[in-house]
């Protein structure tokens, strides 16, 4: 639910200047000290081939992860808060700060070289995010939570098992030259963000996929929770809206969810290889899980027309 008090155009234009510069600077120290990193495992291009021991495929892959959730988290904070959730673009605004921590503790725990400037980036980043996020919990009025129906927890709970088997099913069948699986496991999640919304397809994108992973054994299932919870979030925006432009959105969604794949890809694989399992997460992948949902969707709408309706 909304609060009720709009934000004046000053503060509203104050509000993107100081997420823009905060998410700015968590990218400039990301990339200082990535370079280093890679610097420190001897990878001096990341436009040819990488080969990186495994353990350092699940550490790279790791910090890229908290570094996207940062990112992420720092410009979703603005987009809430624009929509009036004041007090919510505070606790959205704690999770990147409690991501740009963690981004200065990784290095030193993996025994990485640690650059200063990065660290004087990123604690910047922190200092503001946390400030932001104080002031909107203090300021924002308390907007009630609509929790889950029992009919969407049920849908969710459903709906998520459907995307770890149909995801592990085929997902053994169709391993990748170039690492990891490819599946229709997005099926699921783009029939539940099209039934019931975005929230139970986030937790359909980020539950299913990532039962699918530890029973396949992928080690690299931390990148799931991310990209495809992301992806049943932005699917979800499809929820009641015209063939032509669910298709269109849910393609999208598919293509954010490739995207996060390939820039984790890219790091630990280098760009050739990363390039071809970004093409077949999304004319493989997506592609196919997109007509598969709208056709499931066409079959639901004459079968159930009630649940359907309800939906829109």
């Amino acid at each position: 639910m909304q609060s009720t008090a709009k934000p004046s155009r000053g503060i509203s234009w104050l509000i993107a200047a100081l997420i823009s510069l905060s998410t700015s600077i968590i990218v400039a120290g990301i990339g200082i000290q990535l370079h280093s990193i890679l610097r420190h495992l001897g990878v001096a291009d990341i436009l040819s081939m990488i080969s990186l021991p495994d353990v350092e495929k699940i550490k790279v892959p790791l910090y890229l992860t908290f570094s996207a959730i940062s990112i992420l988290a720092s410009i979703s904070s603005g987009i809430v808060f624009l929509r009036r959730c004041v007090r919510w673009s505070g606790y959205v605004s704690a999770v990147a700060a409690a991501s740009a921590i963690i981004l200065q503790i990784l290095p030193h725990a993996f025994s990485y070289p640690i650059s200063i400037l990065s660290i004087i980036l990123l604690a910047s980043a922190t200092i503001m995010l946390a400030a932001e996020s104080a002031i909107f919990i203090k300021l924002g009025r308390a907007e009630p939570i609509r929790r889950l129906t029992s009919v969407e927890l049920a849908a969710t709970a459903s709906l998520s098992a459907m995307a770890a088997v149909l995801t592990a099913f085929t997902g053994s069948f169709f391993p990748s030259p170039t690492g990891g699986y490819t599946n229709i496991g997005d099926t699921a999640i783009f029939v539940a963000a099209l039934l019931y919304g975005s929230r139970v397809g986030g937790l359909v994108g980020a539950i299913g996929p990532l039962i699918a992973d530890l029973i396949i054994g992928y080690p690299r299932w931390f990148v799931t929770i991310i990209a495809h919870g992301g992806e049943g979030l932005i699917a979800g925006l499809g929820r009641g809206r015209s063939l032509p432009l669910q298709a269109a959105i849910l393609f999208a969604s598919g293509v954010y969810m490739a995207t996060m794949y390939f820039l984790v890809n890219v790091f630990i694989k280098g760009l050739p290889v990363a390039i071809i399992s970004y093409a077949r997460d999304i004319f493989g992948q997506t592609l196919f899980s997109t007509i598969l949902a709208l056709l499931v969707m066409k079959a639901v709408e004459r079968m159930l027309p009630h649940l359907v309706r309800k939906t829109k």
